[in-house]
């Protein structure tokens, strides 16, 4: 019995209402005991929480760095300053106004920022946060200049929040309003999105990510959030001025991000937290050891240690401190799936006795003709022309540099050829952009295995059906219905695909701690779950232990017989090669040498010599042929 109550215990403090009731019982009882003054800088670390939060979309979630994001708050701090002193407008109104206007500057800042990345981003954003600062140090007729303005206290009706204890309340509400959307968001397609788009642009957008699209989203959202704090901030201080949200406030931010954890919305309020009560704790330390430093602070100190000790020691922040804690061991299921505690290695692919998605089949064909392309001093393609028919399978074949990745990456549209047409089905490829392509039935895998580390193994399914997301932002971060149940499909269909590729064991690791043919096993599976008409895969094979590549055989086989699908292959295991395709192309040094069935190709003499010092002339010709005959089975 009394184990009974444990279990049922430790089960209602699993239940989010439980958790969040804890929470916020916990708020109250603060309210209720602590003084003043605790309450007043309790609420300038939420404050600081919702800017981090922002702030993590954007950096830790999307990628982007910024380090000029108190620019935002304070633009949000004047928004409502002068909104309320202006036009008198209340502060349910003035705060999401402010938050709004942040969001449509945060958008418009977004679009140039899609040329930058990495350290030149971060010198952008932070000459954003100073200019910031000297306009409104100097437009003084609207900020005020040096001497700011007074913001009134927030009201609601006749009741006027100015005391700390309703301060806080209003600041909490907030707090746990915007982590709450923010989660959403995060775990929503948005966040997956954003996810993609940092660790892979490429595989992301050739899922149909637009890489304008997200990004510039996560950079409006973040200062959405920016500008609500800064608001907040502005209501909580009673007055704003250019001084009060400079560029260490900015670099306060990103301490509380990498101190509480990166990619985290908990780490971020976390870190919020904590630097704050050890900004007050502090306060004056250094003056009264006697210590000067540029600033004047010895705080500054030591967030800078915080940062040197936390990168060195806990990389994930001091939210994921508790994954490095001992674990009671799990137990493997009975089918262990290859490099997972079992030695053996067994059919890659549970496939189903009947694949169950259908792809419109096109009557149309790919159609590559006259294309080149040339990189600096290297003409990786001149003039290659071939098409590969509807139902078909056409290996693309050649020694290492002869072109055939270029060719993927043209036909995907992630380069611009310099001469030449690409035609599927009617449309001209060249008129659309990488994460359009998808759209039109065309799926691929990559050389380098692009799967997207920071998701699990079902996300990245999940990722694999993004052109059939249809929720939109708010629905997403509100929790719509309909936005759940669409997350409840993509889930089933991505689980259902995990079962056929062997992977299902593995559905809520983290993909990069997957082994490197379970990353292509996955790969693969993400592009079949896209359902398309075009199949481009860059050597499928490559890394997979001799069963597993007889199961692929079989399986890309069942795609073109039972699919219609159309197959680009490119291969160097020529038993696969040739026991497989119906047609082979074959690449050197950027021009087609030969074009025909694996037999033809296993005697053209231009394709022995081009394979000299790969495979001897008559082994390569012996098995080839036998390959082909032996593959029309």
């Amino acid at each position: 019995m009394r184990k009974g109550l444990g279990t049922l215990g430790r089960e209602i403090a699993r239940h989010p209402i439980s958790r969040w009731g804890a929470g916020g019982g916990l708020l109250i009882a603060l309210a209720l005991f602590l003084p003043d003054y605790y309450l007043y800088i309790l609420a300038l670390a939420g404050i600081w929480a919702i800017a981090a939060i922002g702030l993590n979309v954007l950096t830790g979630i999307a990628g982007q760095i910024s380090i000029g994001h108190a620019g935002f708050m304070a633009i949000g701090a004047y928004a409502v300053a002068l909104l309320s002193l202006r036009l008198g407008a209340p502060f349910w109104l003035a705060l999401p106004a402010a938050g709004l206007l942040n969001g449509l500057i945060g958008l418009a800042m977004g679009l140039p920022a899609l040329r930058l990345s990495g350290p030149y981003l971060a010198i952008a954003t932070l000459g954003f946060g100073v200019a910031v600062v000297e306009i409104l140090r100097r437009w003084e007729p609207v900020t005020g200049g040096f001497m700011g303005l007074k913001v009134p206290p927030p009201a609601l009706g006749p009741w006027v929040l100015k005391s700390d204890a309703a301060g806080y309340g209003l600041v909490m509400i907030s707090l746990a309003l915007l982590t709450a959307l923010a989660l959403r968001l995060v775990r929503s397609a948005f966040g997956r999105a954003w996810i993609a788009l940092r660790d892979s642009e490429a595989a992301a957008q050739a899922f149909g990510i637009s890489l304008p699209r997200y990004r510039t989203l996560a950079f409006a959202i973040s200062a959405f959030y920016a500008g609500v704090a800064g608001g907040l901030l502005a209501y909580r201080v009673g007055r704003v001025d250019p001084d009060a949200l400079t560029l260490s406030h900015s670099i306060f931010l990103v301490t509380a991000l990498i101190v509480g954890g990166l990619a985290s919305v908990p780490g971020s309020i976390l870190g919020a937290f904590l630097l704050t009560m050890i900004f007050y704790a502090l306060g004056g330390l250094g003056g009264a050891i006697g210590l000067r430093t540029e600033v004047g602070d010895f705080r500054n100190i030591l967030y800078g240690v915080l940062l040197i000790l936390t990168a060195m020691f806990l990389p994930g922040g001091l939210w994921r401190l508790s994954w490095a804690l001992p674990r009671r061991p799990r137990l493997l299921p009975a089918t262990t799936p290859p490099g997972e505690g079992s030695p053996a290695v067994p059919g890659a692919f549970s496939l189903p006795s009947t694949l169950s998605f259908h792809p419109l089949r096109g009557g149309g064909r790919l159609e590559i003709a006259e294309l080149s392309k040339r990189f600096g001093g290297v003409q990786a393609l001149w003039r290659v022309s071939f098409t590969v028919e509807p139902g078909e399978i056409v290996g693309l074949i050649g020694p290492n540099g002869a072109g055939k990745t270029t060719a993927l990456n043209l036909i995907s549209r992630f380069y611009d050829p310099d001469a030449g047409r690409i035609r599927f089905e009617g449309h001209d490829l060249l008129r659309y952009r990488p994460h359009e392509i998808i759209r039109l039935g065309i799926a691929r895998t990559f050389q380098n295995v692009e799967i997207f580390p920071g998701l699990t193994v079902l996300e990245n399914l999940m990722v694999g059906q993004h052109l059939r997301v249809r929720t939109g932002l708010v629905a997403a971060a509100i929790g719509w219905p309909a936005a759940r149940a669409e997350e409840r499909r993509l889930r089933e269909r991505a689980e259902e695909v995990l079962e056929w590729i062997g992977l299902m064991a593995l559905a809520h690791r983290p993909a990069g701690s997957l082994s490197f043919g379970q990353r292509k096993r996955l790969e693969l599976g993400r592009a079949l779950i896209a359902e398309p008409r075009l199949l481009l895969l860059d050597e499928p094979a490559a890394g997979l232990h001799p069963l597993e590549r007889e199961a692929l055989k079989t399986l890309l086989r069942r795609i073109r017989e039972e699919l219609g699908c159309f197959i680009l292959l490119i291969e160097h295991d020529m038993d696969l090669v040739m026991g497989l395709c119906d047609r082979v192309v074959v690449l050197n040094f950027g021009r087609v040498i030969a074009q025909g069935t694996p037999k033809e190709i296993a005697e053209d003499p231009a394709v022995r010599e081009a394979y000299l010092g790969e495979h001897p002339a008559g082994d390569f010709n012996a098995r080839a042929a036998v390959n082909a005959e032996r593959g029309r089975g």
